[in-house]
Parts: C-alpha cells; structure tokens; sequence
C-alpha cells in the first residue's frame, strides 16, 4: 500500500438522522462509543499495513470519554492524527495547547455560509458563526494545522465569495466546501430546490478559480459533479484507485471509505477478526464491488445525470485550476 493510504475511526455513533455534512448517519444524541480495545486494535492493525495517517470523527469525536488519550495514544504510536469536529468543546476550552500540538490536521465544521444558515442546521446560536471563525483564525495564527470546512447547500453559492473573504481576513489558512447531500439534515426539507444543483457547484468552483486567493494553503471544494471534467467513466473518480481509506465504526466493522459507512454489503469484517490484516491487505475498488456506492448514483444526487455522478470526498482544487 502506498504512504497516501488512511484510516478513519469513528469514535462515535449517533442515531439515525444524517447531518448532511458527515458522510454516515447522525444526529445529536449519542448511542455508542468505540471501547479503547477496539482503538488499539485499530492502530495495531493499520500499523501493521504501513498505514500510519489515522483521521478521527464521528459523530463528534470529542464527545468521546477517552478522546484526549486517544490521541495522545495514536500520537505516541507515530501516527499523523487528524480531527474531523464541530469545534464546540475544543473551541471553546482553553489550555488545549498540548491537545493541538498532536493533530496534523483539524477541520472545524461550519454549517452553511452565513450566520442564519449555520444556526438553521447546528441548532447552535448565530453567534457561534463568527466566533467559531475568529478562534480557528487565532489558532491558525498560531501555527497550528486547523481549517474551516463549509457545508454549502442550494442556493448559497452567492454567499461563498464574501465568506472566503471573512475567512481570508480572520487568518484561516485552509478552507473546503462540502456540498449538502439528499440523505442529511436536507431530508425531508421540502423547501429545497435542487434542481440547479449541479450547476451551482460548479459556477461556484469557476469563481473561485478566477480569483486570487494567495493567502490560503489550501482551498478546494469537494467535486460530486466533477466540476472540471477529468472522468470520462463516473467509477474512476472513486478515490480507491489512488489509495485505501479505511474506515472503523464503534463496533469494530470495517468499510472500504468513510462514504460507505453503514452499507452493510459494503463491510469488509471487523478489526477484531485475526484475519483482517490479510482481509485489508487486498485493494477494494468501489466500482468492482457488487453493491456499487451511492456516491456514483444519478438517484441519490437530485438533478444530476447518471454521467455527472462523482465519488463526492473527491476534492477540486481551485488555485491548480488557475494554473491551466
């Protein structure tokens, strides 16, 4: 496997409503969390792979009882440990240098472009917007490797230049979008009008290709309609042809990528099995498997053509568009 390859650990499960901004159900009330066992297996099996960049979610990752030993677990063991979190609890908590000193990556979440947009679906006060910007500004100030990552649903591509220049202003150095998904908190919201949807994605990637944002490291908005063209056949986008992504949920079960949590024809075994190292050993690709992924489904993205459906964790880089 090569040194791009990763893994994902879900540190907890939440019930049955999909957030729309993670790529597996959810919902704010907490049902399980993964046993510390289940953890150190996890490290000992991907080490055991040569795979040493392990990513923490959830759910909230930071709601887990053992969360900072975990870290500090994965840290000793010489991993690259990356945060996937709403930011609530490190945000707010202070004297958490030791804490961002052992991340090599940490994407905050914000839930839409605007301050009315972000409360409607975190069900948090508007003001947490602005301040949520402001910290990971004065963290990012700081040197350490922390980001903001939107959720941009229909209708807000309009919002996104002035909120890049927010972000740019307030010392963010990593910025992405993720596009709101059919199957998230966007269920059931009849008010929705998705059928400009692709289009949107993609005047929104033009703009941000057209300007000059220098002041970013990174800047990409995550690509379900393959807003620049590059796949001919929809299967190789899946990001499985470039390297593996595994990813462990509580119970230890095992998924080809985050994007195939909780599709039960899609489970490789669970890390506690002593076959799963030669079982994980073996490249899956997605558009070998039987069961197919949702994400290059024409069904599950409204509006979009069987031949515009993408693998949606698959990233479009704005500042490398500029340089073609």
């Amino acid at each position: 496997m090569s040194n791009t390859d990763c893994a994902f650990l879900f540190l907890t499960d939440f019930c049955n409503l999909s957030c729309g901004h993670c790529y597996v159900n959810a919902s704010p009330q907490l049902t399980a969390e993964m046993p510390l066992y289940v953890v150190e297996r996890s490290v000992q099996v991907f080490m055991s792979l040569g795979i040493r960049d392990v990513r923490l979610t959830g759910g909230e990752a930071t709601m887990h009882s053992a969360f900072r030993r975990i870290v500090s677990h994965l840290h000793i063991s010489g991993c690259r440990v990356g945060l996937v979190t709403n930011g609530v609890r490190i945000l707010r908590e202070e004297g958490n240098e030791d804490l961002w000193e052992k991340l090599s990556r940490c994407w905050v979440s914000l839930y839409g472009t605007t301050p009315v947009a972000h409360r409607l679906v975190s069900q948090r006060p508007e003001l947490s917007f602005d301040g949520t910007i402001r910290r990971v500004g004065h963290l990012a100030g700081r040197g350490y490797p922390v980001g903001l990552s939107v959720l941009l649903s229909p209708g807000e591509g309009r919002n996104v230049e002035s909120l890049v220049r927010n972000v740019g202003a307030a010392g963010v150095r990593r910025l992405r979008f993720i596009p709101l998904q059919p199957d998230g908190r966007a269920r059931g919201n009849q008010s929705i009008e998705w059928s400009d949807w692709p289009e949107e994605i993609s005047s929104v990637a033009d703009t941000l290709a057209r300007r000059s944002y220098s002041e970013f490291d990174v800047l990409t908005i995550n690509d379900p309609f393959d807003v620049n063209a590059e796949f001919s056949v929809q299967e190789k986008s899946c990001l499985l042809h470039d390297r593996q992504m595994w990813a462990v949920i509580p119970n230890g079960d095992v998924y080809p990528c985050c994007f195939t949590v909780g599709s039960s024809n899609m489970k490789i075994g669970n890390v506690m099995s002593p076959t799963i190292d030669g079982e994980l050993s073996r490249r899956v690709l997605i558009g070998q498997h039987p069961g197919g992924c949702r994400g290059l489904s024409a069904r599950f993205w409204p509006a979009a053509i069987r031949a515009e459906a993408r693998c949606p964790i698959r990233s479009f880089d704005p500042r490398v568009a500029r340089k073609h």
